[in-house]
């Protein structure tokens, strides 16, 4: 996947690093390395008593104006205690799975919609990328709007 990714943006975004770790001991990824760090799924599969080292591993290798973009199934209640004891401050979203519709009845309403979150790397003192990170939440209202059907 990571070997596709690279090679389908790399005319388009030739800056855009792609990296594969354990993300709970990335000890070969330099200290305040990312500007943002997107996890579509790993937070699902790891298993919480591990949360805080993910956690903490992600705070190390963000810069300190970093964030930090968990697309989840994790409703909440669950995830954002997680965040908040590691001290990071989220922005919370839920947007409709836009793939809802080929999921069936028989499924659990919670994978129904995504849960967001947008965490700040709490020593962020400067905000050079706020007005990436504005256009990139609003792209994702408006992916949320479409899956509504409001677009």
């Amino acid at each position: 996947v990571i070997a596709d990714m690279k090679a389908k943006y790399a005319s388009v975004h030739p800056t855009l690093k792609w990296e594969v770790a354990d993300v709970t001991d990335m000890r070969a990824v330099e200290s305040r390395n990312f500007s943002v760090a997107v996890d579509k799924g790993t937070w699902d599969a790891l298993p919480k008593t591990l949360s805080r080292k993910y956690l903490t591993e992600l705070r190390r290798v963000l810069v300190e104006s970093g964030r930090f973009i968990c697309v989840t199934f994790s409703p909440p209640e669950i995830s954002r205690r997680y965040f908040l004891e590691a001290g990071w401050p989220c922005e919370h979203h839920s947007v409709p799975n836009p793939h809802k519709d080929q999921l069936g009845d028989g499924l659990e309403s919670s994978i129904k919609t995504l849960q967001v979150y947008v965490c700040k790397n709490e020593d962020s003192q400067e905000d050079p990328e706020e007005e990436d990170l504005q256009e990139a939440l609003a792209n994702l209202r408006r992916i949320a709007a479409q899956a509504r059907g409001e677009l």
